[in-house]
């Protein structure tokens, strides 16, 4: 896809935000149409915290032409499969423009190559603004994640856990944990079991970019299978040490990366999410 067309920003998890925003390139403008709270409830979008356009200074305006080809676009691709000048990348259907790329709207995870140079300015950026840096930082990815809906993704087990853990603890010996996490309950739960006794743990639920900032600026990471967990390990890039699970998740829905250590996964069958918790 070519420059200076106008990406019309979704709100979404972390990982869909870095994907919208590392496909875009530096002559494309990053529209915040949808971002609009009514618009938002009238589509039936689920409200995530948007953060990455704001720690990039990404400037969200949006030009009224490309305003109108993206809803005549919208119009043709549903009546007609065919679209003249938006990409879409978007579940109901993906198809590029037929005339010229002025548009592109959709996540695009097949298509973008995480640079590696943008993605350690991010990081960067995102240590130096952090206000605590934790020893050794491990995310849980609890609330909906561990849902029956969501088990095609993979939940993993303790195991994993374990064993990244105690690879990460011969980089940065501690017995002292802190545990980010978006659900205080579960988590308090799944690192209460026995195999994790010897340690202790912190748990800490805050906004998502201060989660963000402390994540990328801890001293050793490891990972859940989130794309939460995924963009900061990829922030982090291979200067900060990372552990993450090999494979990501079970539907390879996310571009390899080459970034931290990975451990294998192992996940939880669907029938077994009870006894997990």
């Amino acid at each position: 896809m070519g420059g200076n067309r106008q990406c019309f920003f979704l709100i979404g998890g972390t990982g869909n935000q870095l994907f919208q925003l590392a496909r875009a390139t530096k002559d494309d403008r990053i529209s915040g149409l949808f971002l609009t709270g009514p618009l938002r409830r009238v589509l039936g979008h689920t409200d995530h915290e948007t953060i990455l356009p704001n720690l990039l200074g990404v400037s969200l305006a949006t030009p009224f032409l490309n305003f109108v080809l993206l809803f005549l676009d919208l119009f043709l691709a549903r009546v007609l499969g065919r679209s003249l000048f938006t990409d879409f990348d978007i579940r109901r259907f993906k198809m590029d423009a037929s005339v010229k790329s002025l548009n592109a709207l959709g996540y695009f995870q097949d298509r973008i190559d995480l640079d590696a140079h943008w993605l350690r300015a991010v990081g960067d950026a995102l240590q130096d603004s952090a206000e605590h840096a934790p020893q050794l930082a491990v995310h849980f990815r609890g609330g909906d994640f561990l849902s029956p809906a969501n088990a095609s993704f993979g939940i993993l087990d303790r195991s994993y856990y374990s064993e990244a853990i105690g690879l990460a603890i011969q980089s940065e010996p501690t017995r002292s944990i802190t545990v980010f996490t978006n659900d205080d309950e579960s988590a308090r739960r799944f690192f209460s079991d026995v195999v994790f006794s010897e340690y202790e743990f912190t748990f800490v639920m805050e906004p998502l970019e201060a989660t963000l900032r402390s994540l990328v600026a801890s001293s050793v990471f490891v990972a859940s299978n989130s794309t939460l967990s995924y963009c900061v390990t990829a922030f982090r890039g291979n200067d900060r040490p990372s552990i993450r699970p090999t494979p990501y998740n079970l539907v390879d829905s996310l571009p390899p990366l080459d970034f931290g250590v990975g451990v294998p996964a192992r996940f939880v069958a669907p029938a077994e999410l009870d006894s997990l918790l």
